[in-house]
């Protein structure tokens, strides 16, 4: 949100920004930062629920209309943006997969893989979904995940200080059905990483969890 806004402000132009509802910490120090740094007419902020204001907001023409989120709410957004002909730019979450063969420096390889997927706690839109990995080296591969979990974050990230947790309380409960991940935290906010293999048809090979 932040990037695209510095775009459109240093090329002059005026601009509003709605930071999601479901991160109200964040929600908060963005509407701060933009009413200490704008005139209201030059940047403004709308909060509220998405689903309620964005559809107020889109009925209006603009110039150009940036979005970061799931695919279905970009869909929305486009739908919404056709009757006026506006671009829209989409930044959209997707799969993200790593490749691992056989000539690769597994402990290296491992290592960077589970910073990748649990830095923000895999809220980042290219955090790696899944391995496709040479048969012969999956089992020392996924040694050195576990040992890089540990060294990351100890023997039980659920309850680590430096394992981040989700933005919404719930989504614990939400992704262990789904994924069959590691042990949840109380406050049903973190879930520890865990490796799982599944089928083609699984769910966690098709869909990202909100």
């Amino acid at each position: 949100m932040i990037n695209p806004l510095i775009g459109a402000v240093a090329a002059g132009n005026c601009a509003i920004v709605k930071p999601s509802e479901l991160a109200p910490a964040t929600e908060a120090v963005v509407v701060k930062v933009i009413a200490d740094a704008f005139a209201p007419e030059h940047v403004a902020t709308v909060t509220g629920d998405g689903a309620t204001v964005v559809p107020e907001i889109m009925a209006h023409r603009f110039d150009h209309v940036f979005f970061t989120g799931s695919i279905p709410v970009g869909r929305k957004i486009l739908e919404m943006a056709a009757p006026h002909l506006t671009p829209v730019t989409l930044e959209l979450g997707g799969k993200s997969p790593c490749i691992v063969d056989a000539s690769a420096n597994i402990k290296t390889a491992a290592k960077r893989i589970i910073w990748g997927k649990c830095w923000n706690a895999g809220q980042t839109c290219i955090a790696p979904d899944y391995v496709l990995a040479d048969k012969k080296i999956v089992p020392e591969l996924l040694e050195h995940m576990r040992d890089a979990v540990k060294q990351f974050y100890g023997e039980d990230p659920a309850q680590s200080p430096d394992y981040p947790a989700s933005s919404m309380k719930g989504n614990s409960t939400a992704w262990q059905g789904t994924w069959a991940k590691g042990p949840s935290s109380p406050a049903d906010k973190q879930t520890a990483p865990a490796n799982t293999s599944p089928p083609p048809s699984s769910p966690i090979l098709s869909r990202k969890p909100k």
